[in-house]
């Protein structure tokens, strides 16, 4: 095989990898019982992720910033801001306004309350997705808190530089045995 097919195969086949590895599954409102942390995954607050994606940032039943993951330090409660349908806070809507290069995108919010959690996302975003602003609704239950997590995807330079070292890496054999 020459070397322009080589690399082309090579291509074709990282890209698919890349992409493919971005899809998560549609969850959107799916509804399920327990707490969407502590309780349900059996692991603390910053440890707590679904999907692969690691939670965000915490806001009480009045919409309150409560706390942040320390693996995102730019993140202080004041990029969202959550507001209720009525004064039965049993629906709403949130926006996004991140303030600081380092915060995370937002790929799924659930919204806790009595026994159990609704999970939310935007399917329609495609991947890779953040989503800057969404509605919740507890089942008709009153709110007990809002939790947002990231993304979870890996970051383009990132998989970008890995790429570009696996094709130079394929490039020297071909080279090699070409010689």
């Amino acid at each position: 095989m020459n070397i322009k097919g080589l690399v082309l195969k090579s291509c074709a086949i990282a890209a698919f990898g890349l992409f493919s590895a971005q899809a998560n599954a549609s969850l959107a409102g799916d509804f399920y019982e327990g707490n969407d942390c502590a309780n349900e995954t059996g692991v603390g607050f910053s440890a707590c992720e679904i999907g692969g994606s690691p939670v965000i940032a915490k806001f009480d039943e009045n919409g309150v910033f409560e706390e942040a993951n320390s693996n995102f330090p730019t993140i202080d409660g004041s990029e969202f801001e959550i507001t209720f349908d009525d004064e039965t806070k049993t629906s709403g809507s949130w926006t996004y306004s991140p303030d600081d290069p380092e915060d995370p995108g937002i790929r799924y919010w659930s919204a806790k309350s009595g026994n159990g959690y609704t999970l939310f996302s935007d399917d329609s975003c495609g991947e890779p997705c953040t989503v800057f602003a969404g509605e919740w609704s507890t089942q008709g239950q009153q709110l007990s808190h809002l939790t947002f997590y990231d993304t979870g995807i890996v970051p383009v330079p990132a998989a970008v530089w890995l790429f570009a070292s696996g094709l130079l890496g394929l490039v020297g054999v071909a080279r090699r045995k070409s010689a």
